[in-house]
């Protein structure tokens, strides 16, 4: 990093940027900065099966197993309960080590890594213990249903030291499990294990050897005496996993061999495999750093099926609507991943071409308007479009899906079947728009449409950009009969968008009553709607060009979800939601929205404009200087204060309206942005 970018973007109001021993990004927390009560920020890690989230206080979150029945232990509603806790036993005298380390800790540090998460410091007891220090490092192994726990100590001057070290995981889950095989226990030879059910599998803490072992229904625990010679550093190893089956034959093996720095190795070979792009070095770091917080959120598609996105970092359910949203911001970083993410959520497509909500749900079996999203099936057909403009991809049209039965539906089949349920079944309204139904990507439309006669110009001009692309794909394996009907849907769609546009900017859609909304006239206009009207390349070049001028005035250095808030909240034919002026959608700043609104500046060959809001908005930028939000509480918060909430701009907004956007928007959009602004249309 340049002195001028170190100075303006390596460090922020609670740390500082560096890199490891393999030029990976890392965040070294200056754990003095906070205060003894401020909440919990946590970091995920994770490269398998399990996600690990770990905070400035050593609080730590383990959630595990298949990707629709996700499970966290211990619950996120037990605060002072953790899946790992250290604590140093001298005699009669406990010492707690991990979570809040004892009053005797001096000179703390935690770095958070691409990862793993490393804790610091030093301990000092008079007339009890000598000087000692003491590192405890988290790593994820690539591939592995666990988290792998150094414990480094490092003994100072004095004399031999006799104690015990004492390593427990808080188990409790929130819904405790049922059925046959629910909560049974095993303490063996180092090995503490808890049966959480035939679905959830086993949660296990296991030392590498000499450890003794008890299991309860609410705790783990091991415990091991040792001996502290002066300059004689000791290392101990544990593994905290779940795994469908866990054996203590499988836990020896898994230790042979496993380090912490053999792990940050093999992670730093993958992450360099596909390097970031990006002019300066620290936009680069920035992508990489993101990319990181992104692999530790996947999960396994069933006990052995492939690995596949899971947007949340603890149990609930993210729409699939936006797993769909992020894929092709990733698939040229992690096409393994979204790779197996779209076929497992096209999979699940029911006869009719439906589409459910969540991995967790099946698709209802009748729509009801008031109810019902409009926009999860076009986001499918969006995704697979990206997917399949890589012409070696566009074979995948003509396979079955799943591949491993041969009866199964061609992929182009399904794609079809999908655009027939958002033509027969969603609808079009009065203006040729796809209907807006219980809201669109905005939760909080949930009353323009909720009759059935309301209309979305978003989900109408993100099903052109979608058509346009698939009728690329189509073309390219000869299915031109297909191709054509497809492109010419797509341009009925984008000259419906097009006649949806009004004093500089398009409409965000109409209301059960026919009134339009999201025009300057007659209110704020909403930048996502620009967007992908642009995207899809709906309307004039002139409307276009209008459009993203419209959004630019009001943007400045940042690009609000709306150019102007509403007055005091959403109007009630809008939304049944309150939300106070520069919060979330009402003149907030959603990060996936200014995503979009980026990648149509570039479609329209407008890259330096794009890489202006780009550096604004990424992430370090964000959170440099002394008095904004850190680097930590940015990296989980999909929307932030926008303009009108005066000294609260840039802060993650205090309590989500209507849904919750899954954490890892907040940086899932960064790198895929930076490539696209990066490589210019043909």
């Amino acid at each position: 990093m340049s002195s001028k970018s170190a100075a303006r973007y390596g460090s922020d109001r609670l740390g500082e940027w560096g890199c490891d021993e393999h030029g990976l990004p890392w965040y070294r927390w200056d754990v003095t900065r906070c205060h003894p009560w401020d909440p919990g920020l946590s970091h995920p890690i994770g490269c398998g099966t399990v996600l690990v989230r770990a905070d400035q206080w050593g609080m730590v979150r383990l959630t595990g197993g298949p990707a629709a029945a996700r499970f966290t232990v211990p619950g996120d509603g037990d605060a002072h309960a953790s899946a790992l806790r250290l604590e140093l036993h001298l005699g009669e005298q406990i010492l707690p080590l991990m979570p809040a380390a004892a009053a005797a800790a001096w000179q703390p540090s935690v770095c958070l890594g691409m990862g793993y998460v490393t804790y610091g410091w030093a301990l000092r007891v008079p007339d009890l213990l000598p000087p000692l220090g003491i590192e405890v490092e988290l790593a994820a192994p690539p591939g592995k249903p666990y988290v792998l726990i150094e414990i480094r100590l490092k003994p100072g001057r004095g004399g031999e030291t006799r104690c015990a070290l004492a390593a427990a995981a808080d188990v409790a889950e929130p819904m405790p499990a049922t059925g046959e095989g629910a909560s049974s226990l095993f303490a063996r030879e180092g090995v503490a294990i808890r049966g959480l059910g035939e679905e959830r599998g086993d949660v296990f803490l296991a030392g590498s050897r000499g450890w003794q072992t008890t299991a309860t229904r609410l705790r783990l625990a091991l415990c091991q005496e040792l001996t502290l010679v002066p300059g004689e550093p000791l290392a101990l190893r544990l593994l905290l996993g779940c795994t469908p089956t866990c054996s203590v034959h499988w836990v020896r093996e898994q230790f042979e061999g496993l380090t912490a720095a053999a792990v940050r190795r093999s992670l730093a070979e993958g992450f360099r495999a596909v390097p970031p792009s990006g002019s300066e070095l620290w936009m680069r770091e920035d992508a990489l750093w993101c990319r990181g917080i992104v692999q530790a959120h996947r999960a396994p598609d069933g006990p052995d099926g492939d690995m596949v996105l899971h947007l949340s970092a603890d149990a609930s359910s993210p729409r699939l609507a936006h797993t769909l949203a992020i894929c092709p911001l990733l698939q040229e970083t992690m096409p393994d991943i979204v790779a197996t993410t779209l076929g497992a959520i096209t999979r699940r497509q029911d006869p009719r071409g439906r589409i459910p909500e969540t991995l967790a749900e099946t698709a209802p079996a009748t729509l009801h308007p008031a109810d019902c999203r409009s926009d999860t099936a076009a986001w499918m057909l969006r995704a697979w479009g990206q997917w399949l403009r890589d012409p070696a991809r566009a074979t995948l049209l003509d396979r079955p899906l799943p591949r491993e039965r041969s009866r199964a539906p061609l992929l182009a089949d399904r794609l079809l079947r999908s655009l027939r349920w958002i033509e027969e079944e969603v609808g079009f309204g009065p203006h040729g728009l796809i209907r807006m139904l219980g809201g669109d990507s905005c939760g909080l439309l949930d009353r323009a449409g909720r009759a059935g006669i309301g209309e979305s110009v978003l989900v109408t001009g993100l099903l052109c950009c979608a058509l346009r692309d698939l009728a690329d794909a189509f073309r390219t394996v000869g299915r031109r009969e297909e191709a054509g009907r497809l492109a010419a849907r797509a341009n009925d769609l984008a000259v419906a968008v097009g006649d949806a546009f009004a004093d500089g900017a398009f409409l965000r859609g109409y209301t059960d009553s026919g009134k339009p909304f999201g025009d300057p006239a007659g209110g704020p206009v909403f930048t996502d709607v620009q967007a992908w009207a642009v995207l899809g390349r709906c309307g004039t070049v002139s409307q276009r060009t209008r459009a993203l001028d419209t959004v630019l005035a009001a943007a400045g250095d940042t690009v609000p979800y709306l150019t102007r808030p509403f007055p005091g909240t959403w109007p009630d034919a809008l939304s049944s939601h309150a939300v106070r002026p520069g919060e979330g959608p009402n003149g907030g700043v959603c990060l996936l929205t200014s995503a979009w609104f980026l990648l149509a500046l570039t479609a329209e060959q407008r890259h330096p404009e794009a890489l202006r809001l780009y550096r604004s908005l990424c992430l370090r930028r964000r959170a440099a200087g002394e008095a904004g939000p850190a680097a930590p509480e940015l990296a989980s918060a999909p929307r932030v204060a926008g303009p009108a909430a005066g000294r609260r701009r840039g802060w993650p907004e205090p309590c989500p309206p209507a849904e919750t956007l899954p954490a890892l928007c907040a940086v899932a959009w960064e790198e895929g942005v930076l490539r696209a602004i990066g490589q210019p249309q043909p």
